[in-house]
């Protein structure tokens, strides 16, 4: 599962955020070691969701401004 993942992660140039049902801390592991930008598990509240989808949309203006 996380070779899955860690290959679809370098195949993009977006940062991705994993939203899963999956709370388990080896879960968000796993993704945040493939390469994920941030794990979001349920419960999942919108207002967080939100904040982590905006703070990594900044992250990548940033990057990009900078380069």
């Amino acid at each position: 599962r996380q070779a899955g993942l860690a290959a679809l992660l370098r195949a993009v140039s977006v940062p991705v955020v994993v939203v899963s049902r999956l709370p388990e801390v080896d879960d968000w592991l796993d993704a945040m070691e493939a390469g994920a930008a941030d794990y979001c598990a349920e419960p999942i509240e919108q207002r967080q969701l939100d904040w982590i989808l905006e703070s990594n949309l900044e992250r990548r203006r940033q990057a990009v401004a900078a380069a």
